[in-house]
């Protein structure tokens, strides 16, 4: 399960790699943690983290690249909308 964990996050489905993690956690938790599940599931968060910060920052930057263009959108006043809809 690690393993699909790993691929998802990889390929950025991380509503997919979300899902798995639940899963996994939730094995964990009904099989009862052991020193050896919590260390592998140190392991993979470890891997984990600086892809998840770095998707993070990317997404963050992409959000405000959206912001900052639609401050500088030249919204069309209603009478020219009005007028292009009646053609």
């Amino acid at each position: 399960m690690r393993q699909r964990i790993k691929q998802a996050l990889s390929s950025g489905d991380y509503t997919k790699a979300l899902a798995t993690w639940r899963e996994y956690t939730a094995e964990m938790a009904s099989a009862g943690p052991t020193a050896a599940s919590l260390a592998e599931a140190a392991e993979l968060i470890d891997w984990a983290r600086p892809l998840l910060t770095a998707a993070r920052t990317d997404a963050a930057e992409r959000l405000r690249a959206l912001h900052v263009a639609g401050k500088y959108r030249k919204l069309p006043n209603a009478r020219s909308a009005l007028f292009r809809a009646s053609f």
